[in-house]
C-alpha cells in the first residue's frame, strides 16, 4: 500500500474513536440507515454491568464510576416503576438462569448476556410489596458480597428466587423445578 493513498484515510480514521466515522453528525441530521450504533453510557452513573458470556446469569450492581470495554454490557435509567435493585433480583434468579438457559443465547454451555437476548427478558410489574421484597434481597445480597465475596447468601438467593416465582405465579412445585434446574445445570 502506498503511504501517499493510505494519507487519503487519515482524518476518517482519526475521527473513528471520537464519533463512530461521523455518524453521529449523520443521525443528527435525519440521515439514518439500519446498522448499529453505540449508545453513549454515563459510566458515572449507577448500573448493572454483565459479562458477554458466562456459565450462570451473573449481573452485578456497580455504583457511581465504574469502567469497562465492550465485552461487558450495562444496563442503566430503568423506566418510571423498575429499579436497578429490582432487575438485579430478577436478573440473578433461577427462573431467569431458566429462561435464558432454555430461551435465550448460548454459546456452547455459556449464556449470551447481551443486548439481542437481554431485550427479550420477560419483565413483570408485580404489586409494589413483591418489587420491594425483591429489590432489599438483591441488596442485602449485594452488601454481604460486597463485606465478603465468599459470603453464603444462598439463603436469601433462595428466596429471591421463590420470590421470582410467585411474581410470575409459579407453583410450589413448578418453582421446585425451576431450582432444580437451576442447580443441575
Amino acid at each position: 500500500m502506498h503511504l501517499a493513498h493510505s494519507a487519503d484515510f487519515t482524518p476518517l480514521l482519526l475521527d473513528r474513536k471520537k464519533n463512530n466515522n461521523g455518524m453521529n453528525n449523520l443521525l443528527a441530521k435525519g440521515i439514518y440507515w439500519f446498522g448499529s450504533v453505540r449508545r453513549k453510557m454515563d459510566f458515572e452513573a449507577d448500573k448493572i454491568a454483565a459479562p458477554h458470556r458466562a456459565i450462570r446469569n451473573v449481573f452485578a450492581f456497580a455504583p457511581g464510576p465504574w469502567y469497562a470495554s465492550s465485552d461487558v454490557y450495562f444496563i442503566s435509567h430503568p423506566q418510571k416503576g423498575f429499579s436497578l435493585w429490582y432487575f438485579l433480583g430478577l436478573f440473578n434468579s433461577a427462573p431467569y438462569f431458566a429462561w435464558l438457559f432454555s430461551c435465550g443465547k448460548r454459546k456452547g454451555r455459556l449464556l449470551e448476556l447481551y443486548a439481542a437476548p437481554l431485550n427479550t427478558l420477560p419483565i413483570p410489574q408485580p404489586p409494589a410489596k413483591f418489587r420491594q421484597e425483591l429489590e432489599t434481597l438483591a441488596q442485602q445480597i449485594h452488601h454481604l458480597k460486597l463485606e465478603n465475596p465468599l459470603a453464603d447468601t444462598s439463603h436469601l438467593q433462595k428466596r429471591a428466587d421463590i420470590l421470582v416465582g410467585q411474581i410470575f405465579g409459579f407453583t410450589p412445585d413448578e418453582n421446585k423445578a425451576v431450582h432444580h434446574f437451576s442447580i443441575s445445570h
